[in-house]
C-alpha cells in the first residue's frame, strides 16, 4: 500500500483537490442561492414599504380633496387629482402580484378622479362653479377611500 500511495501521490494529490474544489464550488454556490433570496426578500420587502407609503398618500390626498370640496378650494383640485392619479398607477406599475380585483379597483379609481378633474376643470373654465355637485363629488371620493382602503389592507395581509 506504501508503495500505491508512493507512485501515485500526484494523482491522488490531484483527485483530492478536485474533490475539494467541487466541494467548495456546492458551498459557494448554496452561498450564493442563499444570498440572491435574501436580497430578493429584502426587495420584496422594501416594495411593500414604499406601497404602503404610496397608499397612505394617496389617503391623505383623498382625504385633502374632500376637504377642498368642502371650502370650494376649486383652483387647487386639478393639482391634487393629478397627483393622486400618478400615485395610484404607482401603486398599480410597481405591484405585479396585484390581484386582478385589486387593479381593477385602482384602475377604476385613477378613470374616476380623472373624470372628477375634468369636471372641475370644465366647470372653472366656464366660470360655473356653482353647477358642481359638492355632496356628488365627496361621496364618489369617500367610495373610492373606501375601495382602496381595503386593498391596501389586503396587501399588507397578504405580504404582496
Amino acid at each position: 500500500m506504501r508503495a500505491f500511495f508512493a507512485e501515485n501521490w500526484g494523482s491522488i494529490a490531484t483527485v483530492l483537490g478536485f474533490v475539494v474544489t467541487i466541494w467548495t464550488l456546492v458551498r459557494t454556490k448554496t452561498a450564493a442561492v442563499a444570498a440572491r433570496q435574501a436580497a430578493e426578500a429584502t426587495k420584496a420587502q422594501l416594495s411593500r414599504v414604499d406601497t404602503m407609503t404610496e397608499f397612505s398618500s394617496a389617503i391623505a390626498i383623498m382625504d385633502e380633496i374632500k376637504r377642498l370640496h368642502r371650502v370650494r378650494a376649486w383652483e387647487l383640485l386639478p393639482d391634487r387629482y393629478s397627483i393622486l392619479r400618478r400615485l395610484l398607477a404607482s401603486i398599480q406599475t410597481l405591484n405585479p402580484d396585484l390581484t386582478d380585483d385589486h387593479r381593477s379597483i385602482l384602475g377604476g379609481a385613477i378613470v374616476q378622479f380623472r373624470t372628477m378633474e375634468h369636471q372641475v376643470e370644465t366647470a372653472r373654465a366656464a366660470n360655473r362653479h356653482a353647477e358642481l355637485d359638492l355632496a356628488r363629488l365627496n361621496r364618489t371620493v369617500a367610495k373610492q377611500l373606501d375601495e382602496l382602503d381595503k386593498v391596501m389592507l389586503s396587501i399588507r395581509q397578504a405580504g404582496i
